[in-house]
């Protein structure tokens, strides 16, 4: 039957009789500290609403499937093929079952997933259930992340990755974090319309009905000053016209100004301290203006204008960072930690990406991209290069022209003044043909569109992409599997001396070894972990315990309570 299979009858079965939960006593399990990270995988909301995937005649329960890959996603298995590395049995034991899935039962089950079910919707659910118990204060951070495609099997569109400072394909996730880097939802753009598109189309809808604690109609027609919440983002988003949008719905924004050229008296700033979003504590040089922002002057166009709160933080350096936003009930300090806490979503990306491989392909399914988007016409995108490349060669013979001018000293001879001239005369002549070619292809420009709709690009056939309903149910799993691991390291913190450590303690516990005990007359399931190398690790590791035990968690699927101890500790009962 294959390796630690033992439940030969149910797999016979063929799905007539599920894999049942059943634990026994073990000795020495490997990795079986990852039931320590079942509560917190529980509390964040990992079988909640899962029902709408459950299938017919299948082996393993849906529940099952999904315990199965939240303990990869803890083991830091960042694809499904990596699970091959681990002991099947093992794992699988830690879950009360003879083994766990294999590879290609994992790849079905995420198919057949996302047939059945509405794994967006499913997704979304989640967000309002973490944004409920978070309390979030209506400050939301929204920012792009973009994923590398390095296959060859689809033309992903082109973008330009800051990280590497290149422009490779690929699509772009746009993250909604909380105050402190933890994630909410995440939309995935393979045709990237822009921050601005997407906070508009897809975000805020969604953030209207989902951030709890908003103000009602009638308060927000009696203060205008009041708002929904509040969203923090990068210098991509700065738009006038958006902005203004923004302050009809009743929405504030934080974001850094662009095209800042003027430098403030040094004398208006003052030195304040505040506390950040961790608790600490930091000193900032601010100061504040009220600035009018306006759109570029354009044919045909009204100037539209609005008025901002405009902050600036003066570094040590001299240089002065400019902040704006309309929320005109938060004070100077909380402003400027809120915009800098920005970073905290950076952090996440880095560490979401190098842990749990947040931009990892998860199948070789190929959608089709609706109709409706639009993307850059590769016509414009042609006039626009040719643009570039005449536009360079103009100012190279320019230059040209003027160092043949600055050659000239004193008075010439007829021979050389007619060489002189001749020259002369050859460069402007190719002036006057690179300006010509210029003013052509501006008025090529104006008109062709500079985006056109994917269907106009090949008719019948449209854009492929490798983002799918598949990757967006694992990416969710790997954000409860971030959100519970934060949730234990934050037990554990204020216990340590040094609390940037407090994740490293947590991914070690879920490597540890542990003893299960079936303890049936009392139906509890014992999860005796054994020691680490020093005394102080495990006095936290104890009073970590001691909180789990609290919350009395039933396995999934039997009646056996978990207990945790040190194995020492069993004797002490």
């Amino acid at each position: 039957m294959g390796k630690a299979c033992r439940n030969v009858v149910e797999r016979a079965s063929l799905g007539t009789i599920n894999c049942p939960v059943q634990f026994e006593d073990q000795v020495d399990l490997q990795h079986g500290g990852l039931l320590v990270a079942l509560p917190a995988l529980l509390a964040c909301g990992l079988l909640k609403g899962i029902d709408r995937f459950d299938l017919p005649k299948v082996y393993y329960t849906t529940a099952q499937i999904f315990l199965s890959l939240a303990f990869m996603v803890m083991l830091r298995v960042k694809q499904l093929e990596q699970s091959k590395v681990l002991s099947c049995g093992e794992v699988g034991r830690t879950l009360g079952m003879d083994r766990t899935p294999c590879v290609q039962t994992l790849r079905d089950r995420l198919s057949d997933f996302s047939d059945v079910g509405d794994v967006r919707e499913w997704s979304l659910d989640l967000s309002r259930y973490w944004m409920q118990n978070d309390g979030v204060n209506g400050v939301l951070y929204v920012d792009g992340h973009v994923n590398i495609y390095y296959g060859k099997s689809v033309e992903m569109p082109k973008r330009y990755v800051s990280r590497m400072r290149l422009c490779m394909s690929g699509s772009t996730d746009y993250w909604v974090n909380g105050a402190i880097g933890e994630p909410y939802f995440v939309v995935h753009k393979t045709v990237n319309e822009g921050l601005i598109k997407t906070l508009t189309d897809e975000i805020i809808p969604e953030l209207d009905k989902s951030v709890p604690h908003q103000p009602s109609d009638e308060q927000l027609a009696a203060n205008s000053l009041l708002h929904r919440y509040m969203i923090v983002f990068d210098r991509e988003g700065y738009s006038v016209p958006f902005f203004k949008d923004l302050k009809k719905k009743k929405i504030a924004f934080c974001t850094y100004r662009k095209n800042v050229k003027d430098k403030w008296d040094i004398n208006e700033f003052e030195e304040y301290t505040v506390s950040d979003t961790f608790g600490g504590t930091l000193r900032m040089k601010l100061a504040e203006r009220g600035t009018y922002l306006v759109t570029k002057k354009e044919k045909g166009k009204p100037v539209e204008g609005i008025w901002v709160r405009e902050v600036r933080r003066l570094t040590p350096s001299g240089h002065q960072t400019s902040i704006i936003t309309t929320n005109f009930s938060l004070s100077i300090e909380k402003i400027g930690v809120y915009m800098f806490a920005r970073w905290c979503q950076e952090n996440y990306f880095k560490y979401a990406t190098q842990s749990f491989g947040i931009d990892c392909l998860i199948s070789n399914k190929k959608n089709s991209i609706p109709d409706r988007y639009t993307i850059p016409n590769p016509d414009y995108q042609s006039l626009n290069q040719e643009h570039k490349s005449l536009s360079a060669k103009l100012a190279k013979q320019k230059q040209k022209l003027a160092d043949k001018v600055m050659e000239i000293e004193g008075e010439l001879g007829e021979k050389k003044m007619n060489k002189f001239m001749s020259q002369k005369a050859e460069i402007l002549q190719s002036v006057e043909i690179y300006q010509d070619e210029i003013e052509g292809i501006k008025q090529k420009k104006k008109e062709i569109p500079k985006r056109i709709d994917v269907k106009e690009t090949e008719p019948g056939k449209g854009i492929l992409t490798v983002i799918n309903d598949q990757k967006q149910l694992l990416t969710t799993i790997k954000i409860i599997g971030h959100r519970a691991e934060s949730a234990l390291a934050g037990v554990i913190r204020p216990l340590m001396k040094n609390p940037d450590q407090a994740k490293n303690l947590i991914r070690s516990i879920y490597q540890s070894t542990a003893d299960l005990k079936v303890d049936k007359q009392n139906n509890r399931l014992l999860v005796c972990l054994h020691h680490s190398n020093f005394a102080s690790v495990d006095n936290i590791i104890r009073e970590l315990f001691n909180l789990l035990n609290k919350t009395k968690i039933t396995f999934p699927g039997s009646n056996l309570t978990l207990f945790y101890i040190l194995v020492s500790d069993k004797f002490h009962e």
